[in-house]
């Protein structure tokens, strides 16, 4: 499978984003509210062909995971422990502080 559709999800809203990894491409990055994410998925995933959705296990997700594992059976679930810390100490690899910040 070469299209990913990642979800993350969160109390009132999911992050959703749609990407091609063979080709490092972002065809679309959302925020949705919780209560249209399975319409909004159901959609996208009959849209597209060979796609492979991931849903993280963290905030709120077990409710999402029961009705989404109903028509997508190889739904990939992803563990989100320290997520948040891996993400920000990765974003200041990228995006390291500079001058006076960085004291």
């Amino acid at each position: 499978m070469s299209k990913v559709l990642a979800i993350d999800p969160g109390k009132s809203k999911f992050g959703l984003v749609l990407a091609h990894l063979e080709e490092q491409k972002v065809y679309k990055a959302e925020v949705i509210e919780s209560k249209y994410l399975l319409s909004h998925v159901k959609k996208i995933y009959k849209k597209e062909k060979n796609i492979q959705l991931i849903i993280g296990n963290g905030t709120c997700s077990k409710n999402f995971i029961n009705h989404l594992i109903k028509f997508i059976p190889d739904l990939i679930v992803a563990e989100e422990k320290n997520s948040t810390f891996r993400a920000k100490q990765r974003y200041f690899e990228i995006f390291a502080l500079k001058g006076f910040k960085k004291f």
